[in-house]
């Protein structure tokens, strides 16, 4: 039996209920991290008028990562989110990486929202049955690793957002 982990076995099939919790703005761009292989959010997206590009190193091809980073190099992300993809993320270099590619395209001003499943809350991370990862902890416990990346980042009602901080052009 092959033992290693297959995050894109981590990707459901079902609507993310972070992106009902979202203000979305008619016209905006969404850099969705972690996206997974479906496609229900761009659909609840595309019927509120904002563009969703999916990025996913582990449930999309190639060619549709590289299309997708491609758009993003001539366009800013009004918004960014992770749904529950950290919490599937066992190295916190990795999750730090992801962070950082969301900051890489968000427009200064631009929101990035962050959910996480925290399993079974033991706070252990483990393998999944599906041969997933899952670290088992609690979103609160992200709180301090993201603010490396976005120190303004703040929890409220389930889920962490923050704003791309505006810098001053010389």
């Amino acid at each position: 039996m092959n033992s290693k982990l297959n995050l894109a076995n981590s990707s459901l099939n079902h609507m993310p209920a972070l992106f009902k919790k979202i203000p979305w703005e008619v016209g905006g761009i969404n850099f969705d991290i972690g996206g997974g292989r479906y496609n229900q959010a761009t659909g609840f997206l595309f019927e509120k008028g904002v563009g969703n590009i999916i990025f996913d190193q582990y449930a999309r091809s190639a060619e549709h990562n590289f299309k997708a980073i491609e758009f993003m190099e001539d366009n800013e992300a009004d918004t960014a989110t992770l749904s529950n993809v950290l919490c599937v993320v066992r190295e916190k270099s990795e999750r730090l990486n992801l962070l950082s590619l969301a900051k890489d395209y968000l427009k200064d001003g631009g929101k990035i929202y962050i959910s996480i499943y925290a399993g079974d809350g033991s706070k252990r991370g483990k393998r999944t049955k599906s041969k997933t990862w899952q670290n088992n902890r609690p979103i609160r416990t992200y709180l301090k690793e993201i603010q490396a990346m976005f120190p303004n980042a703040c929890l409220e009602k389930g889920v962490i957002s923050a704003t791309k901080e505006v810098h001053d052009e010389c």
